[in-house]
């Protein structure tokens, strides 16, 4: 089993800010996939699964020992490998037509793809999901969650050089991206897609991003396959 890296121990070890609807007795997520094997990592704003803290504690408790750190990373790690997920099912073929994949379940047999990974901005889940915590209701919910995970993910991309190009699923999570690290991607409209897209550089990468969440998407098929086409010419072209 791969030695755990110590700023992704401290990281699982770490508890939720205050106020902030984190799901009780989870551990942060760390990124799915082999992020340090990685060229290119898709980017979300926070995970909608959860998982509990009791996973990995030999006693069934909240509090995860170093063997359960072990545990947590290494399932991370090997998330493709176990199952498949609409979420990343979609994402796929954007990273296909870039030449990569996320291996495990989604890689063909003999694939020559490069691997891919996904990152969170912010690591906890939250209930209700990140688009409720708004208004009187959850003051300052997102911007602790924020200050609390912006310092993880730039870590991760700081230790884990290979990445390259970052991807952005959905206008939401390319505003936030844009509001924590304070830039301004380029964006114009692409008719025949119905979408948005957006270039730029975050923290030394390439990004790009488009404003339809595909999981949700009223894509048709050929506009998703075209949206590929287009990620890979802009990926191809720096």
């Amino acid at each position: 089993m791969e030695k755990t890296p110590d700023y992704i121990r401290e990281r699982i070890l770490s508890d939720p800010p205050d106020d902030c609807c984190a799901v009780p007795c989870t551990v942060p997520q760390i990124g799915e996939g082999y992020v340090e094997c990685a060229t290119i990592a898709t980017v979300g704003i926070n995970p909608h699964g959860a998982r509990s803290r009791r996973r990995y504690s030999p006693l069934g408790e909240c509090t995860v020992d170093d063997a359960g750190v072990a545990a947590a990373y290494e399932d991370k790690r090997r998330y493709f490998e176990k199952q498949t997920y609409g979420y990343f099912t979609h994402l796929e073929k954007i990273l296909n037509a870039c030449g990569a994949t996320y291996g495990g379940l989604y890689a063909e047999a003999e694939s020559h793809l490069d691997l891919a990974a996904s990152l969170d901005v912010v690591q906890w889940p939250t209930d209700p999901l990140w688009s409720k915590l708004l208004g009187r209701c959850f003051p300052g919910a997102q911007k602790r969650l924020l200050d609390d995970g912006v310092p993880f993910f730039r870590e991760a991309l700081r230790r884990n050089t290979r990445i390259g190009c970052l991807l952005g699923n959905g206008r939401s999570v390319v505003e936030q991206l844009e509001r924590a690290f304070e830039v301004k991607f380029r964006r114009w409209r692409e008719a025949e897609l119905g979408t948005y897209l957006y270039c730029g550089e975050l923290l030394g990468r390439q990004f790009i991003g488009w404003s339809t969440f595909l999981s949700n998407s009223p894509m048709n098929k050929a506009q998703r396959a075209n949206l590929a086409r287009r990620v890979c010419e802009l990926h191809r072209n720096g």
